[in-house]
């Protein structure tokens, strides 16, 4: 997510390129309002169906 923290994010000079692919956001990173509008509709009425379910917003990183 793009936060003042994110924002300053470096990589390690001996990282491994490999393994930096794997989680790299090559969707996109995921916007604060992402995750605000995902949380307003939890909260809403038409998320009266969700229990307890874990949500990942990510852009589909986490999908596979």
């Amino acid at each position: 997510m793009m936060t003042s923290l994110a924002a300053g994010f470096r990589y390690l000079q001996n990282a491994d390129a490999t393994l930096v692919k794997r989680y790299s956001p090559l969707r996109g990173v995921v916007e604060i309002e992402d995750v605000a509008e995902m949380v307003a509709f939890l909260a809403s009425d038409a998320a009266r169906g969700y229990h307890g379910a874990c949500i990942s917003v990510d852009n589909g990183i986490t999908a596979g």
